[in-house]
């Protein structure tokens, strides 16, 4: 039986973002099995003054027990995405939403940090280091450069690795993660984290390197 849920996208609607009431969104999944029932919501009215921010309620219909997707909303050259997995029952597994994957991509600068980039799960922000290791190599000290192609791929692969360790890391902590028999836990997360990354690669690839810069 088919399970309907809400997504809530949280809006900024202050000028900055470029997105303003009455917007269209473009909503898509990759996954078939995850139906998007509006993949156009408008921008409704703030809810709140300060900062100006505006709720799009995203409704979506899981059609098969267990089906995994990236659910992708656009607007221009802004991007957000939640990852949505399909529970069989809500006895088995009570639904909590926590907020999309990621909300943000923001770059710094962190000599004292020897990591390229790094996942901030409460306000939902991938940092990417400017003085770490190869990325100073192509990028300003403020994120200059992010024009240009090949900074455009080696961003959408920071993205890639970040998004699909956090939902193989979701799903071990909530022990759903698939172990068949005689395989050690650290081999079934390595497997799937594996999986995520061919499954997802190319998703995050589309939506963060121009058409321009791709062969398809």
């Amino acid at each position: 039986m088919a399970e309907r849920e809400s997504l809530t996208l949280r809006v900024q609607v202050d000028g900055t973002t470029g997105i303003a009431v009455g917007d269209k969104i473009e909503i898509s999944c990759d996954n078939p099995y995850i139906r998007i029932l509006d993949d156009t919501p408008a921008v409704p009215r703030l809810f709140n003054e300060d900062p100006p921010l505006s709720r799009v309620h995203v409704p979506v219909e899981g059609q098969q027990a267990n089906a995994e997707g990236f659910v992708t909303a656009k607007y221009k050259g802004k991007i957000a995405i939640a990852a949505v997995e399909v529970i069989s029952t809500r006895a088995q597994q009570p639904h909590h939403p926590t907020g999309g994957l990621f909300k943000d991509i923001r770059y710094e600068e962190r000599p004292d940090l020897p990591l390229r980039s790094r996942f901030d799960k409460k306000e939902g922000v991938i940092w990417i280091n400017t003085l770490g290791p190869s990325v100073d190599l192509y990028f300003g000290r403020n994120g200059e450069g992010q024009e240009q192609p090949a900074n455009q791929l080696f961003v959408a692969e920071l993205v890639t690795e970040h998004a699909c360790q956090e939902i193989a890391r979701r799903k071990k902590d909530a022990n759903i993660l698939d172990i068949p028999p005689g395989v050690e836990i650290l081999d079934a997360y390595n497997a799937h984290l594996t999986k995520l990354k061919a499954d997802y690669a190319p998703l995050i690839h589309k939506a963060l390197v121009h058409r321009e810069n791709r062969r398809k």
